[in-house]
């Protein structure tokens, strides 16, 4: 009897330290000492550094005063790695979801623009007319605004200076040249030529900034770019159709900067103001949600204002086809330049969405008041296929394969820091 005790006491206790020792603080040492049978002891000490190695081996770096100073064993971090991501599951869903709509933004973009053209009549007095639009323009600064930071912006005047050069290169030189290269090609008609070269000569879209947050580029710096093509273009941009189209194109260049200022300044400068005092609010605001909500107002009321002018025209088709493939071309041209200048990720995207994003509303304006309608078909047909290739390349840029380097960066110094 005495024997089959002594036998079962060693055995019991093995199963015991076998269990105790998933948990972290089980000390293998301390439970040997506190037998004092000295055959179960040689017993449980072969068994004890057997069923606990792995123990020993994660709790090895333990300091002098009993403190851990290395990371829980395998078995441990997957057990926490498994409940945090439940319990994101839990406290994340709108900002997945929110994360989802986003990179649709294409589709939402494309139903906008053929809801406005099917729609014409009815939603061109509503989301076409001045106020919708105005206001639309305002809110999608505003979000760009909020996204960004006084810092920010002086430090995308200072740091990248070579990247806004560029851009005013490739805007006013580039896309002016590549506009008349891709009408002959095309062999387009003269009011189709005429329309090219005027969406080439104007300066970049405010919906740049909206496309540059979602590819993952300097929101800061996309502002500064199309505020600077902006401002220069309503006097560079006269110049350019004249010598290239030998037409004498009038643009008032004090109402062009008064309309920026209260359109476009007003509104983001008010946003970075309301994140610089506010940043815990700001972060809780959807801006890129809020800002494809503004671009489908604006590509609906602009499609829908510009759809006799597009629909209506024979050669429609040339038409879509020169306003699809210049932005093309430009923005593959200008990421091709800034790969060759070895430029960061961000400002890479950032010029190539730059360069993609005309403004096609100045160019439509500009056709219609000196030219014809059918010279405004191309501008016509860039409000809306400029929209679409812009959120379709953000979108694109936004996927997680895009984004692996930049991931597994983060999750090594994570690892590190932990």
């Amino acid at each position: 009897m005495m024997n089959r005790t002594s036998r079962s006491i060693p055995c019991l206790l093995v199963f015991t330290s076998g269990v105790l020792s998933f948990y972290p603080g089980f000390n293998a040492s301390l439970s040997v000492e506190a037998f004092s049978c000295p055959s179960p002891s040689l017993i449980l000490r072969h068994h004890i550094s057997r069923d606990t190695s792995h123990l020993i081996r994660c709790n090895k770096s333990r300091s002098q005063d009993g403190t851990r100073s290395a990371p829980p064993c395998r078995s441990m971090q997957r057990g926490t790695a498994n409940m945090a991501s439940r319990g994101d599951n839990r406290t994340q869903p709108p900002k997945n979801v929110l994360s989802k709509i986003t990179r649709l933004a294409p589709l939402w973009t494309a139903i906008a623009a053929v809801t406005g053209l099917l729609r014409s009549q009815t939603i061109g007095p509503s989301l076409g007319s001045l106020p919708a639009v105005s206001n639309s323009l305002s809110v999608l600064m505003l979000a760009m605004g909020l996204t960004t930071s006084p810092r920010d912006i002086g430090t995308a005047l200072s740091t990248y200076r070579p990247v806004i050069a560029l851009n005013f290169l490739c805007c006013f030189i580039m896309m002016p040249l590549l506009a008349f290269a891709v009408s002959a090609a095309l062999g387009c008609s003269r009011e189709i030529r005429y329309g090219t070269v005027l969406l080439g000569c104007v300066g970049g879209g405010q919906a740049s900034n909206l496309f540059a947050l979602l590819a993952g580029g300097d929101v800061s710096l996309s502002v500064v770019c199309t505020l600077s093509t902006t401002a220069i273009g309503a006097f560079v941009t006269p110049i350019l159709v004249g010598g290239l189209l030998g037409e004498s194109v009038a643009i008032d260049g004090l109402a062009v900067l008064k309309s920026t200022t209260s359109l476009v300044l007003a509104p983001l400068f008010g946003g970075i103001v309301f994140g610089g005092l506010f940043p815990k609010l700001t972060q809780r605001v959807p801006c890129a949600a809020f800002g494809i909500l503004a671009t489908m107002v604006l590509v609906a009321g602009g499609a829908a204002n510009s759809a006799s002018s597009l629909l209506g025209y024979s050669a429609w088709r040339s038409a879509a086809a020169c306003s699809i493939l210049l932005p093309l071309a430009g923005g593959s041209l200008a990421l091709l330049m800034a790969c060759m200048l070895g430029m960061d990720e961000p400002s890479k995207r950032t010029l190539a969405v730059e360069v993609l994003s005309k403004s096609p509303t100045v160019a439509y304006v500009l056709a219609l008041k000196h030219f014809n309608t059918a010279t405004a078909s191309v501008p016509s047909a860039g409000m809306i296929s400029l929209a679409i290739l812009g959120a379709l390349v953000a979108s694109i840029w936004s996927l997680p394969i895009f984004n692996a380097s930049s991931s597994s960066t983060t999750h090594a110094t994570q690892e590190e820091n932990h």
